[in-house]
């Protein structure tokens, strides 16, 4: 049964991706905006051939030139493109920055503050150590996988600070291993020094829905200070962390003086969009060309949202 359904998700893929449909979303679409959404970098050779690729087809832009656009009611060009990464990840610029200098194209990385130090580790990174030593017991039952990481997901934020925090002093973090940890302060100097934007990612990355208001608040106007001092002028992109969406972190964002804030879901932009909720595409840095082609040319995401609505 696995080997056909990965036939088939793959025959998908093959078709979405193919020259016809996606010459042809790409015509639809080419007036709308796409940030991709990235995470790590994991195969630097395989991200530097998605970004030939995206280069010789889509005109890259700076999260600057969409505000500007923004502020202006100017148009972008058309098949806009902005490469944003989440998380703050270490890979980002020991892999990634190299091939982005080498292809010439810009990008912005959503970082932390609070897990710029060293030894800081994300929350998840945590919960998968503790998995890698045998089951977990939370809620009444024990978790053997990911799934964990997903229920916690849905629970008050302190609640799942309590359990984190009660797995870490039962772990040894010291030789627990983190394939990509956060960035630390001296390669994060190395992106800005390269020219590329950071933007506020919160303070440690909660998941927002699931915060009291003050904590919302606290998670996004601490980060806000500490890159102010950072980059010597205070930041104006924000991501939302799990794309976690809430009024009163729009509210406090924009009371701050922020101009664009993103989603992480998996459809292109329209100018129409309100800048402090700015949709993404979810796009691994490994994809396949056929499957990059498929998520950026729009037709990926105007399937699944087709599906969802006959659902």
């Amino acid at each position: 049964m696995a080997p056909a359904v990965g036939r088939q998700v793959t025959s998908v893929v093959d078709l979405l991706g193919s020259a016809v449909v996606t010459r042809a979303s790409l015509w639809l679409s080419r007036r709308r905006l796409r940030v991709i959404a990235y995470h790590g970098v994991g195969d630097g050779r395989a991200f530097g051939q998605q970004l030939e690729f995206l280069s010789d087809r889509f005109n890259v832009v700076t999260g600057a030139d969409v505000l500007a656009a923004q502020e202006s009611g100017q148009s972008l060009p058309e098949r806009a493109l902005w490469l944003t990464f989440d998380d703050g990840r270490l890979s980002v610029v020991e892999t990634g920055l190299a091939q982005l200098e080498r292809v010439g194209l810009p990008a912005t990385i959503f970082v932390c503050p609070g897990l710029l130090p060293d030894d800081a580790k994300y929350w998840w990174s945590i919960v998968e150590s503790a998995l890698a030593d045998g089951p977990v017991r939370f809620d009444g039952r024990f978790w053997q996988d990911q799934a964990l990481i997903t229920k916690l997901k849905t629970v008050g934020d302190d609640e799942r600070r309590r359990f984190v925090a009660e797995l870490a002093t039962q772990l040894n973090l010291s030789h627990s291993h983190d394939p990509d940890p956060p960035v630390g302060r001296r390669d994060l100097q190395r992106w800005i020094d390269s020219g590329r934007e950071v933007g506020n990612h919160t303070w440690d990355h909660p998941c927002m829905n699931r915060c009291e208001s003050d904590e919302q608040q606290r998670q996004i106007l601490a980060s806000h200070e500490a890159l102010r001092k950072l980059l010597h002028a205070p930041p104006l992109l924000f991501a939302y962390p799990n794309g976690d969406y809430t009024p009163e972190s729009r509210e406090v964002l924009a009371q701050a003086g922020y101009g664009l804030a993103l989603a992480f879901d998996h459809r292109l932009s329209r100018s129409s969009d309100d800048p402090l909720n700015l949709s993404r595409l979810r796009l691994d840095s490994d994809a396949s060309l056929k499957r990059t082609a498929a998520i950026v040319s729009g037709s990926h995401s105007a399937v699944l949202g087709l599906r969802t609505r006959l659902r």
